[in-house]
């Protein structure tokens, strides 16, 4: 008997029993599902971080915390979360302008951004409130508010040869309060089409509640002076001057003298050369500081995500061969049902091993479909999540070539692993059908 005539035996038996044969790959499809979309989307992840690290404005950046140089990291991301507020309570370090002018006297050190940041969630622009979450970034002027590197990456993101990290207005100056650059990405957020159409406006933050407590409003009056290109680091967000964002900051933490207790939430150094960052945070950590550069963080990050990758994919694969178990089961009961016809295929002269690969066959047919069926609905899913990360991206000024498809090696290696699973599967009742007693099986 050839193999075709074994798979049309095998599709034909499995289509008379529609229901138990889904049933039994359902297993198998879970499984699938499990493995191309988690390893899909960690491929789509180390690619996303891997083109981060590798743009232009990034390579060489260098990221302070608030924290001690010498702080242990929680090593279990579950137990960090829990014991977050604990560890910054023993680990916190204030950054001051001291600290600031320190960092940014280091041998080999370009550039240098002092942040505060914040978050509300209202904005009153010509008498209309728009609701939404809103970033706030304030800088101190008397260093960057983005590196030349930031503008240069901006540039090659956005193709365009006459790029401006500023496209309408101007930037915001030094000594000047209550001034404020709005982020283009805001713009239809505050229902404005033409960029130029905000510059010289006034905008006020409205800020009422916090963390579900009713206040006392506190309003903040901003002109608007320019407005800063959706492909700048900072340009989803609204960027001021610390001293306006520590106002709001300070209301927030229910403190009018924020940065004489927390100081800036972090600082961003750029180096000359990727050769000397090393140097960099180790005179950072000399200081006092925990640094990390952007390339340590990223396998980090990546690291962490990979683990998450493999328990996930492991536990699809434990699904399929548990499904393996179901398609035992099934084909036991399939060789039961099947006696007499195995009996008369024996008394005409098929011989032990044509019996024992039909039934072989057919258990790969079922892990074949579930596989099939799997990897069709994974690639769909993928698409799916890959094709709004990647529209999020754009939205808010990233862009970055990114995979939009699952690998077709992962998807093939998928389906050859649940075809391999279920013929193991279907060994020991093929075998049991290939001993069958001719004579008995057609006596029941």
């Amino acid at each position: 008997m050839k193999l075709s005539d074994n798979i049309s035996m095998a599709f034909k038996d499995l289509n008379r029993r529609k229901k138990r044969t889904i049933l039994t790959s359902f297993g198998i499809t879970l499984g699938a599902i499990l493995i191309i979309l988690m390893v899909s989307l960690g491929l789509l992840l180390n690619q996303f971080l891997v083109s981060t690290v590798n743009s232009g404005s990034n390579t060489k950046t260098i990221t302070i915390n608030a924290v001690k140089a010498n702080a242990e990291m929680p090593k279990d991301p579950k137990q960090a979360i829990q014991d977050m507020p604990d560890w910054m309570k023993k680990n916190f370090k204030r950054i001051d302008n001291e600290a600031v002018e320190k960092m940014s006297k280091i041998n080999g050190v370009e550039g240098v951004k002092a942040y505060i940041g914040a978050q509300v969630a209202e904005i009153i622009r010509d008498g209309k409130t728009y609701y939404g979450t809103f970033g706030i970034k304030g800088y101190n002027l008397n260093y960057d508010i983005y590196f030349n590197s930031d503008v240069q990456n901006a540039e090659s993101t956005s193709k365009d040869i006459n790029f401006k990290p500023i496209i309408a207005g101007k930037t915001l100056k030094k000594g000047e309060n209550n001034e404020v650059l709005v982020g283009q990405s805001l713009l239809e957020d505050l229902g404005i089409n033409n960029p130029n159409d905000i510059v010289g406006k006034d905008i006020t933050i409205n800020i009422n509640n916090i963390n579900g407590t009713i206040v006392k409003p506190l309003k903040v009056k901003l002109k608007v002076v320019g407005v800063m290109s959706k492909y700048m680091p900072d340009g989803n967000k609204l960027v001021m001057n610390t001293e306006d964002v520590e106002k709001i900051a300070g209301f927030m933490q229910y403190t009018n003298k924020f940065f004489k207790d927390y100081g800036y939430n972090g600082v961003t150094i750029e180096g000359k050369n990727i050769n000397d960052l090393n140097s960099i945070v180790d005179n950072i950590k000399n200081i006092g500081y925990f640094a990390q550069s952007t390339s340590d963080k990223t396998a980090e990050i990546n690291n962490s995500f990979n683990n998450i990758t493999f328990v996930l994919s492991i536990l699809g694969v434990i699904v399929i061969i548990v499904a393996g178990i179901g398609i035992v089961n099934t084909m036991i009961m399939a060789v039961h049902e099947r006696k007499k016809s195995i009996g008369i295929m024996k008394a005409v002269g098929a011989s032990s091993s044509e019996i024992r690969m039909i039934f072989i066959v057919q258990s790969g047919v079922i892990g074949f479909v579930g596989g099939v069926l799997g990897a069709i609905i994974s690639c769909i899913l993928f698409r799916i999540i890959s094709g709004a990360i990647i529209d999020g991206l754009i939205k808010n000024g990233t862009s970055v070539q990114l995979m939009k498809f699952a690998p077709w090696w992962i998807v093939l290696a998928t389906i050859l692993f649940s075809v391999i699973v279920s013929v193991i599967a279907g060994i020991y009742p093929s075998s049991k059908a290939s001993k069958l007693d001719p004579i008995e099986a057609l006596r029941e």
